[in-house]
């Protein structure tokens, strides 16, 4: 256990004597908690696989997550920038609260919702007391470690624009906007699970993650741009009554009335609520909220870990995934050849659905390529319908850029296809009578262009068409043959798995960074020549011919790949 996690520790066991008295065995309590540390501290993840394959012990989650706690924490200074004091704590105690419930949802779900004490600790002779307090004691660490380095940025801040004094007080309102965070969590998983079943709510949970991960990114990309819209701007919520519906406003209101001891009826309100309603949120999260969300545990824990098919009472399945079905059977009819294809073509469609793994790995980049093309549309003031129309420089780099946006998200996740944590029921596949798997391979990556790549090259060709007009339609045509080739080019150097047949390790991840790279320095030559050549037309359409040929001849030979070609756990069978 490292040195964080036993400070904590210690810090916890300090009010030994009071859970003796609530009638809890304080060494078993030790245990449980000291357990569950050192079992946190060895979670996998993608940074300390390597470490672990190479059997050297792994215990620095801890400060990587308090870390990164500390980096959100320098993020939120930001909101110093604004002039008014009041102003400042708003939007800081806004984003705190926002970012501390959306960190714990996102990365602790798991002690959140632990199920594991009840297939070790209950069964053994551990009263019920002592068990809701390990559990209690062990979110409490967890909330310490993102709190403390979080709100560590902010206290200096303020003791330095201020005093100590004015940081004391700071301390005592992020405490406030804790349990308030911590109320918010605890209502928003009980929505959840009376609204939903087990099966969807991890599923929910994951897609929580992937927004909060494009959120961030999102606000780091504006970032800039809304701390110079904010500096020097003179905001007085204290004006606006309505201001009391918003819960940061409480604590800054709090902060400002103990800091100055004045104050007027609404910032005196505010100090009011500040205190009254975490407190009284801390008591229907005791009393209502933590025993119902107990009863929902055991439901979670029987629940199996992929969301399964909608299935009506009939036993058939419901109208929306027949209609669903009915689309991706269309475009696999369309789009492949063999049967081996077809049905590798709506495997993948459907388990780029429904596996967490594969969307919690690539929808946030797919996500955060979507918040790129925000912002470039934000940096292209200046930029009117006749630019766009007569092609110039600007306006040249936004059309391409709109184009060739799309098939990056298609190597994202092209790349991802061919892993998956239940690899091991790819052994279908080998008991196949396919003389070519290239044909799984060659479908697998056809649904991802289908479903990732043809909805976003449909939209910006309409929009282009409509905006710029039929002069856009060579661009056009060059960008989807080139994107259609380099994607072929990856799928015939790269593509030696068969779809969701691997285990990701730490060197596959790497070697897939490496990759990458590679990648995309060679897609810099196609995007750099059709810059070059964005007015000629007639070289646009030969060129266009020779790529859509070239991507037709890597797919064809990527779909008559042999057993002997293939890569991984089960090639050399």
């Amino acid at each position: 256990m490292n040195i964080i996690n036993k400070l904590l520790l210690r810090l916890v066991m300090l009010a030994a004597p009071l859970y003796r008295k609530m009638g809890v065995d304080v060494f078993l309590l030790e245990v449980i908690v000291s357990t569950k540390l050192v079992m946190d501290d060895r979670r996998p993840n993608a940074i300390r696989q390597k470490k672990k394959q190479n059997n050297k012990p792994v215990k620095w989650a801890t400060l990587a997550t308090m870390f990164f706690s500390a980096l959100l924490g320098v993020f939120l200074l930001f909101a110093f920038t604004v002039s008014d004091t009041i102003a400042q704590m708003v939007v800081y105690f806004l984003m705190y609260t926002f970012m501390l419930a959306s960190s714990l949802i996102s990365d602790f779900t798991s002690v959140l919702i632990d199920v594991r004490d009840n297939y070790i600790i209950m069964p053994k002779p551990v009263n019920d007391k002592t068990i809701v307090v390990a559990r209690l004691a062990h979110i409490f660490v967890h909330v310490c470690k993102l709190v403390l380095p979080m709100t560590l940025p902010g206290i200096i801040t303020v003791g330095i624009m201020y005093n100590l004094y004015g940081a004391v007080l700071f301390i005592l309102m992020a405490f406030l906007a804790t349990l308030l965070a911590i109320f918010i969590i605890n209502a928003v998983y009980i929505l959840i699970l009376k609204i939903t079943t087990p099966q969807k709510f991890q599923s929910i949970i994951a897609n929580f993650q992937i927004v909060f991960s494009v959120i961030i990114f999102g606000g780091y990309q504006l970032f800039p741009k809304i701390s110079d819209r904010l500096s020097g701007m003179l905001i007085s919520f204290s004006d606006y009554s309505l201001s009391l519906l918003i819960p940061s406003y409480w604590f800054a209101a709090g902060w400002k009335v103990l800091f100055t001891f004045s104050g007027n009826l609404q910032e005196i309100a505010g100090l009011f609520l500040c205190f009254a309603f975490p407190l009284f949120s801390m008591y229907v999260v005791v009393k209502y909220l933590a025993p119902s969300f107990n009863q929902k545990l055991s439901m979670i824990s029987g629940s199996s870990t992929d969301s399964a098919p909608a299935i009506t009472t009939t036993g058939k399945p419901s109208k929306a995934a027949s209609t669903k079905d009915g689309y991706s059977r269309m475009l696999a009819k369309l789009f492949t050849g063999s049967a081996a294809e077809r049905s590798s073509f709506l495997l993948t469609w459907k388990m780029t659905s429904r596996s967490r793994d594969f969307k919690l790995k690539v929808y946030p980049s797919m996500g955060n390529l979507l918040v790129l093309v925000a912002v470039m549309f934000v940096n292209s003031k200046g930029l009117t319908l006749e630019n766009l129309q007569q092609g110039n420089m600007k306006a040249r780099i936004m059309i391409l850029g709109l184009i060739y946006m799309c098939s990056l998200m298609v190597i994202t996740a092209a790349f991802q296809i061919a892993y998956s944590d239940k690899y091991k029921a790819s052994w279908i596949y080998y008991v196949s009578p396919i003389n070519n798997p290239g044909s799984l391979i060659s479908g697998g990556i056809k649904a991802v262009l289908c479903k990732f790549c043809l909805p976003m090259i449909t939209a910006t060709a309409v929009t282009m068409l409509l905006l710029v007009g039929h002069g856009v339609i060579p661009n056009l045509l060059l960008g989807i043959a080139n994107q259609l080739l380099v994607v072929g080019l990856m799928a015939y150097f790269g593509a030696k798995q068969l779809p969701f047949s691997q285990l990701q390790t730490a060197k596959q991840k790497s070697g897939g960074c490496i990759r990458s790279i590679m990648l995309s320095l060679i897609y810099l030559v196609p995007v750099a020549a059709h810059f070059m050549l964005y007015n000629f037309a007639p070289v646009l359409y030969i060129l266009a011919v020779i790529a859509a040929a070239g991507a037709w001849y890597l797919f064809d030979s990527v779909k008559n790949m042999e057993w002997n070609k293939l890569e991984g756990e089960y090639a050399a069978d």
